[in-house]
């Protein structure tokens, strides 16, 4: 059967810095497919996809600061994304606030 045509946008990896998240970005460039690799530290993960990645596969990976226990930087962050792979963690106790918590949450 053909092959399935490239997504229209980037996939979005939230917590693409380690773990889950970091595996979901080296499997998406290593198969040549545009990802947005979202993390608080965006340095730190280009270093880890770095050290993993030809150069050649790196071209795939783009980086955005974001934090799951910030709502308002996850639109931004995925905005123009054809999908997102939740991947991210968040210190013990945290919780995602509710709708009536903040007014602008992201649907």
């Amino acid at each position: 059967s053909p092959a399935s045509p490239p997504p229209a946008g980037p996939i979005a990896v939230i917590g693409a810095s380690r773990g889950t998240g970091l595996q979901c970005v080296l499997y998406l460039a290593k198969r040549k497919l545009p990802c947005r690799a979202v993390a608080r530290d965006p340095a730190a993960c280009e270093k880890a996809v770095s050290a993993a990645l030809s150069p050649a596969l790196q071209q795939y990976v783009t980086y955005v600061r974001a934090d799951v226990t910030k709502p308002k930087t996850l639109s931004p962050a995925v905005r123009g994304c054809a999908g997102a792979i939740f991947a991210a963690t968040a210190p013990a106790g945290w919780r995602l606030p509710f709708a009536s918590d903040l007014e602008d949450t992201p649907p």
